[in-house]
């Protein structure tokens, strides 16, 4: 049996797992557990000024959730280190032994520098958003 750990349950992280999955047909010799830090479902992060700009809703950017029994997804997870020499994903609920560890966690927007926009002491000024 392999297990993998994937660190990150958005659009990359729920892809390789339902993808990973599907690569192995029916075999039962892996068993996937993605650790994802933010409580809800993914969603397709390009399409956010969508739902921003009230052209979508946030259930029409929603990506499909796998139903493989192998993979198991544990929301509100947030990996705090790997112990790489125990092969441990480590966790504020405890520690996902692995086999092969997936990083998976996305990028962070740039914000350039712009007077009055950046710079200020508590981040961006009101009603400032990053997509």
């Amino acid at each position: 049996m392999t297990r993998v750990v994937v660190v990150g349950h958005g659009m990359v992280g729920s892809r390789f797992a339902g993808d990973l999955a599907a690569r192995c047909g029916g075999s039962a010799d892996v068993e996937v557990t993605v650790l994802g830090a933010e409580e809800h479902e993914p969603y397709n992060r390009v399409l956010l000024s969508e739902v921003v700009a009230g052209r979508a809703d946030l259930a029409a950017i929603a990506l499909p959730a796998t139903d493989d029994p192998r993979v198991t997804v544990r929301r509100g997870t947030e990996a705090l280190a790997i112990d790489r020499a125990s092969r441990r994903v480590l966790t504020g609920e405890g520690a996902y032994p692995y086999d092969v560890v997936v990083l998976a966690t996305g990028a962070a927007a740039r914000v350039p520098d712009v007077p009055g926009l950046t710079g200020l002491p508590g981040g961006l000024p009101r009603g400032a958003h990053v997509l």
